[in-house]
């Protein structure tokens, strides 16, 4: 193998510069090992080590060509992302690959992911026109390159985290990571990290581990107590932690690293291509964040995700509202604790459970029967909230269903967030001929209803609190008879989040049958109001608000998520287009009339004038703050101005930065100093008074809805690509 330190002559023996490079990143990567007669042997890695070695070789033996843009990748059908891996394992998490794989096919292209064994080899092989894109790396990797590589908008940050197991005593700060044996890797960026805090607290017993253990390797040592703790970067910890309960974040060590992706400074286009869809795209990424935390941390994060599925009962939306029996009833628990609701949609109950123990929901909220999961050890259900009872469904036409003889030759289909499969399969064994089969992908239970009404269905169960609502009698169904005894329905949570069901069970018994309860049960199931057959629910899914074709086309032009632009439409004036303010702002977005004349757009009053203008200017604000600055954290900002002006969310920014407070996020640090000035001891000079509280929740209220908003219109689309919105249920009649 040639040692690295023969890299000098190397350079002298290739005059082009490239073919050097080349050169040097297979050497470097134990991608060329040369024998004793200097023959290259094979190319070891992630992916097909022929083809990336012949590839490299025909680099060197072809004339220089200019790296490619983005005409040239579209041309070519396919866009090259480097990546490092170590030992086999490529170091991406799961959500930055889906985005780069988002932007591939939103150009027609296929994504070729082609690895190297360092991450120092990625600038170099970018450079050299081995790939065209670097992923899974930050603008650190810069260093030394200035002029010739351009780094994307950030897009997210990394950090280390303390890894322990589960069943670990209490280590909560630094100090407690006193007398524990911290193992970590020399080559990681948490080793130099760790030996500055050692020197702070000198109980700590700082492990140097072998580099040729993977991540995976090290959290099983550190379950099997080879290790105490070890610290690994976040990016990888969010896929990896789900699927391992018994380990666990203990804590995060300071600072943060900035992600982005790195392109040729050659390719202009291309990388404003990334910028354009990273501006639209980037807060998509939240909606997704994984946390295994039990009630105190999500108090940290304000946010409360509940894992559902849609219904004419338990959750919808309309007009842009959420409305909704579990979604009311868990909004006044969230609100009794501070935090705000983020729904999480799920078309099953295996999916709910999953997305649960992954980290991707706090809570299921969805009519369980509480006698149903699979994970009885990973998974605690809350006292019953609720009773209800399975019963056969049919069309009105058809002649009445006495008990479960009357099934025999029948054939019941269920949707797969149905709870009452298993009980139907122990009448089956107990005698009864019917057949049981699970409806389409995508297909929820008014839709099965649906389909029964049309004739495609025979037969279908449901809740009998769900025949209360109104739904099956409307489209031309009748109950036929109740399969059981009433079911207890239970919320449901992680083993592990004690502080969680503790509290919510409290909530139970305290608002269980109470004036509350009873009113919203009272307008969602025995007295609902049934709007337009509740047929949004069915068949526009996709449609948050009367204004979507408009919201689209102005947020594309100004790279913005449409969703984003509605939510905020709806937090200005609840979709109404003559919506008027004491402070004189106008229309669907509220522009004060002299901001409108600056931009040059008039008549608010018009709701395509009023959504150009109120995009536009959220655009300008936009353009205010430092493209360094974290995506969402830019777009929070700019929110924030939109309600309380530039100048004073500026100021916040400086002021957060006296306070100690990182002046450049706004969730926990600059929002903390807006507060601060709405507070009675504000007014002095370090912190004016102004009624700013009112922009923090401004903004919270945005997120949230914006991520229930990106939610819904995913799960249309995945039940859309199904064939679910086939029989519009307005051309029924």
């Amino acid at each position: 193998m040639t040692p690295l330190s023969d890299v000098k002559y190397l350079r002298w023996c290739i005059p082009d510069y490239r073919s050097f490079l080349i050169l040097l990143t297979l050497i470097a990567c134990k991608a060329v090992a040369l024998d004793t007669n200097g023959v290259p042997n094979q190319l070891t890695g992630c992916g097909d080590p022929d083809a990336a070695y012949q590839h490299a070789l025909s680099m060197m033996q072809t004339p220089v060509a200019a790296v490619s843009d983005l005409n040239e990748i579209v041309a070519r059908g396919r866009i090259r992302i480097l990546l490092h891996q170590n030992h086999g394992i490529c170091s991406i998490s799961l959500a930055e690959r889906r985005l780069m794989e988002q932007f591939a096919r939103e150009k027609g292209l296929t994504p070729v992911w082609i690895y190297v064994d360092e991450d120092w080899q990625l600038l170099p092989s970018l450079l050299a026109g081995m790939g065209d894109i670097i992923a899974a790396g930050g603008d650190s990797l810069a260093a030394g390159m200035s002029g010739q590589v351009k780094f994307s908008l950030p897009w997210a940050s990394s950090y280390q985290q303390v890894v322990v197991r589960t069943d670990t005593g209490q280590i909560s700060n630094l100090e407690d990571l006193a007398v524990r044996q911290v193992a970590i890797k020399r080559s990681s960026p948490a080793w130099a990290l760790m030996e500055e805090i050692a020197t702070q607290y000198p109980g700590i017993d700082l492990v140097e581990i072998p580099s040729s253990l993977t991540n995976e390797m090290i959290l099983q040592r550190v379950n099997s107590g080879q290790y105490d703790v070890t610290v690994l970067e976040s990016i990888f910890l969010e896929t990896y932690l789900p699927g391992h309960p018994e380990l666990s974040v203990a804590l995060d060590l300071p600072g943060e690293r900035s992600m982005a992706w790195g392109v040729s400074a050659a390719a202009t286009e291309l990388h404003a291509s990334l910028n354009q869809f990273l501006n639209k795209n980037h807060l998509t990424l939240d909606a997704g964040n994984v946390y295994l935390d039990d009630l105190p941390k999500i108090q940290q994060r304000h946010v409360l995700r509940v894992i559902t599925y849609q219904n004419t009962t338990g959750y919808y939306q309309r007009e842009g509202r959420l409305y909704g029996f579990e979604y009311d009833l868990v909004k006044k628990f969230a609100r009794a604790h501070n935090l705000r609701v983020s729904v999480v949609l799920a078309s099953s109950h295996k999916e709910m459970q999953d997305l649960l123990l992954q980290g991707k929901g706090d809570i299921i909220a969805a009519s369980l029967p509480a006698t149903m999961s699979r994970d009885m050890d990973q998974i605690y259900y809350t006292k019953p909230y609720h009773y209800a009872a399975p019963v056969i469904v049919g069309r009105d036409t058809d002649d009445r269903l006495l008990d479960t003889r009357d099934l025999e030759g029948r054939r019941i289909i269920l949707p797969a967030e149905s709870p009452y499969r298993t009980y139907l399969e122990s009448v089956r064994n107990r005698g009864i001929n019917f057949e049981l089969a699970e409806a389409e992908k995508g297909i929820n239970t008014e839709t099965a209803l649906l389909m029964v009404a049309m004739g495609i269905y025979d037969l279908t169960v449901v809740g009998s609190h769900q025949i209360k609502s109104g739904f099956v009698r409307q489209i031309g169904l009748k109950p036929h008879f109740i399969l059981s005894e009433p079911e207890a329905h239970a919320w449901a949570v992680r083993s592990g989040d004690h502080r969680l069901l503790a509290a919510i069970n409290a909530y139970i018994d305290h608002e269980y049958r109470s004036e509350f309860y009873n009113i919203i049960y009272s307008k969602y199931i025995t007295e609902p109001v049934i709007p337009d057959g509740n047929a949004g629910l069915i068949t526009r899914l996709d449609r948050l608000s009367p204004f979507d074709e408009i919201a689209r086309t102005y947020a594309e032009r100004y790279d913005f998520d449409w969703r984003l632009i509605v939510a905020l439409m709806f937090q200005e004036s609840h979709f109404n287009p003559k919506a008027a303010s004491d402070s004189g702002a106008e229309g669907l977005m509220q522009v004060l009339p002299e901001t409108s004349e600056q931009l040059g757009i008039t008549n608010q009053n018009n709701p395509e004038n009023s959504i150009h203008a109120g995009v536009r200017y959220l655009d300008l604000l936009r353009s205010k703050f430092e493209n360094e600055l974290l995506l969402e954290d830019r777009t929070w900002f700019s929110l924030a101005s939109y309600n309380a002006g530039y100048n004073r969310v500026n100021r916040a920014r400086r002021i957060a930065g006296k306070m100690g407070l990182d002046k450049d996020r706004w969730f926990d640090n600059v929002e903390k100093t807006m507060l601060a000035s709405s507070s009675r001891n504000a007014g002095n000079a370090d912190i004016p008074l102004c009624r700013c509280g009112q922009t923090v929740a401004f903004v919270r209220e945005i997120r949230t809805r914006y991520n229930n908003y990106v939610r819904l219109t995913e799960s249309a689309s995945v039940a859309s690509a199904n064939g679910v919105y086939e029989h519009p249920i307005e051309n029924l009649n």
